[in-house]
């Protein structure tokens, strides 16, 4: 099993998203208990690292459901690696039906350097070297859904496209063309059926369904970052 991160795990670095924020968490109402929901989402098994995407090949991914609006393309869970089929997704990376029932993903296959993105008429910061996520281990889930035990431990990145030193991707990614994954090897009806792995609850982690942020303008920029997208994902 991975358990659940703990807040005293979490070591914010200057510069890049403290999950620690008020944003990244939630508070019970009756209780005003607060949960830690993005760093619970990490296993307690091994640390949560500060890392930079740096310009050039990135070859990173993100499973989504192709009825969504584009801007679920910019959420906030990525994959270094695309997954052989869906029960190694829901299995390695522990994804509850409710969160995500696939269909499609995205790659970013290169993140623009500073340069390229000037030319698009983006600002970026001056010390911008690329994105700056969070990377560790994924925490294990109970899904009550289909009555099935997600054992996590694969690797999952965590980008903020709200930080200030990613927003500059924002436009870009949500332009990225999606493909279907073609799996259909994670079918609802079937995992109804399934053995359920006991686990206790309190070894479960929380994360949020909606990933992603709000439609933006179709500003003269949006649209050059747009059209710079589609065309690189139609070159890859």
């Amino acid at each position: 099993p991975h358990p659940k991160a703990t807040v005293d795990q979490f070591k914010p670095k200057e510069g890049w998203p403290d999950l620690t924020e008020r944003r990244f968490a939630t508070v019970d109402d009756a209780t005003l208990e607060v949960t830690y929901t993005k760093i619970e989402s990490f296993s307690r098994n091994a640390p949560i690292v500060a890392t930079t995407l740096s310009p050039g090949k990135a070859h990173i991914f993100r499973v989504i459901q192709l009825d969504k609006p584009k801007w679920t393309k910019s959420g906030e869970y990525w994959l270094p690696r695309m997954p052989n089929n869906g029960r190694e997704w829901r299995e390695g990376w522990a994804v509850l039906y409710s969160w995500n029932s696939n269909g499609g993903f995205v790659e970013l296959a290169k993140i623009p350097s500073a340069g390229e993105l000037f030319r698009l008429g983006i600002k970026v910061p001056p010390d911008w070297s690329g994105l700056r996520a969070w990377s560790g281990l994924v925490s294990s889930q109970f899904d009550k859904k289909l009555g099935r035990y997600w054992a996590g431990g694969e690797t999952q990145l965590f980008i903020d496209f709200k930080h200030p030193h990613n927003t500059v991707l924002l436009d870009y990614v949500q332009a990225l063309g999606a493909k279907r994954t073609g799996w259909t090897d994670v079918i609802v009806a079937a995992l109804l059926k399934a053995v359920v792995t006991p686990m206790e609850q309190n070894e479960t982690a929380a994360k949020t369904l909606r990933q992603g942020y709000l439609n933006r303008d179709s500003s003269p920029t949006s649209q050059r970052v747009a059209a710079e997208a589609e065309n690189y994902t139609e070159e890859a």
